[in-house]
């Protein structure tokens, strides 16, 4: 890579540089390759931001990089801690925009929810997130500066947690920065997270869904169905890019074929639209045949949303329908519903009230 490539890079945040081009870097800078390959090691394996630390290099490289690359983090402007153990960080950008991330501790199990934008440009009649508008797609580092950032925060570095990408924004709306952010968190020498506890929640985006399907690297899959109606699934995702019934049922008929895991559909149950006879049977034909599992969630209640939670022996009742046609159902329980922390909640509330 010419010097030329290199100024164009500098004082980006080294976060968002891959290995390829950190081993031309370390180059460029007079390391020999296996001392390159060390300082992506230093970074991304061992979380070390500090490059004064990065001890098996040169001085003369870690004063250079120092002063080449920006290596700090997101702002945590808020915290909110729930009664269940879930907490919220609103984090604010170099640009002055907000995104949210949230960790979620259930028994031994934890999770972490990272935002793939800031604000969603797909305004889900369900989903809080929307109602904030959309400012723009996250770089590559802020999205994963969230999972150090929550790393820090909890102790959970050297420690298996899981990652959705289910907080605020459409990840394939995003896909360029999403793919090149998600080769750096399951490298073994990078954040060294399995492709396998990594979960990525979309609505099904025409053409990148068959992208991201046909990627064996890909990570778990998750997509935001909510009806098996198509008029129904028009008027909660009224947006354009997303794929008709028909179109999705066909790409996951084809995934089905290729031996990948299970795709999670997921059923937020809105009472009196979407828990009828009809969208039951509907669901139920149309998860027939397909590798699938349907994740039944519980809706959360907010001034903002004209909808209503179902009750819980409704779910169980729908989740039997689904048991009984042979087809793999959890109901997923509410987390940081006090602090607007659950499901399709993501939002900055301070921001909204300026509007």
């Amino acid at each position: 890579m010419e010097a030329k490539a290199f100024r164009k890079k500098l004082k980006e945040n080294i976060l968002g540089l891959d290995r390829d081009f950190l081993l031309s870097y370390g180059d460029f800078r007079g390391l020999k390759s296996f001392q390159a390959r060390d300082a992506y090691i230093w970074l991304y394996n061992r979380r070390e931001l500090n490059p004064s630390k990065w001890s098996s290099l040169p001085i003369s490289f870690r004063k250079a990089v120092s002063e080449d690359f920006d290596f700090s983090l997101p702002t945590v402007k808020k915290e909110r801690a729930s009664s269940d153990g879930t907490e919220k960080l609103l984090l604010e950008l170099k640009d002055g925009n907000k995104i949210e991330c949230v960790y979620i501790p259930q028994g031994k199990r934890i999770t972490l929810c990272i935002s793939s934008q800031a604000g969603c440009p797909l305004n889900c009649k369900f989903c809080l997130t929307g109602k904030g508008g959309y400012f723009r797609n996250l770089e590559v580092a802020e999205i994963i500066s969230q999972i150090i950032i929550l790393e820090n925060k909890f102790s959970l570095f050297g420690k298996s947690y899981n990652i959705v990408v289910m907080g605020m924004g459409e990840p394939l709306l995003n896909y360029s920065n999403l793919c090149k952010a998600l080769s750096i968190i399951t490298d073994c020498e990078g954040l060294a997270i399995s492709r396998r506890r990594i979960t990525v929640s979309t609505v099904g985006i025409k053409e990148i869904l068959e992208r991201y399907l046909g990627d064996e690297r890909m990570p778990l899959l998750a997509i935001s169905l909510h009806s098996a109606i198509q008029e129904k699934r028009n008027a909660l995702i009224p947006s354009k890019s997303v794929l008709s019934l028909i179109e999705l049922r066909n790409l996951l008929q084809n995934n089905s074929r290729k031996g990948r895991e299970p795709v999670s559909l997921e059923y937020v149950v809105l009472k009196d639209f979407n828990d009828h006879k009809e969208d039951i049977e509907a669901l139920v034909k149309f998860c027939k045949g397909l590798k699938v599992k349907v994740n039944l969630i519980q809706f959360n209640e907010h001034p903002l949303l004209n909808f209503k939670a179902a009750e819980e022996k409704e779910m169980v009742r729908i989740q039997d329908i689904l048991s009984e046609n042979r087809i793999s159902t959890t109901i997923r329980k509410s987390r940081g519903k006090d602090i607007n922390a659950a499901c399709g909640q993501l939002l900055d509330l301070e921001r909204l009230k300026l509007k």
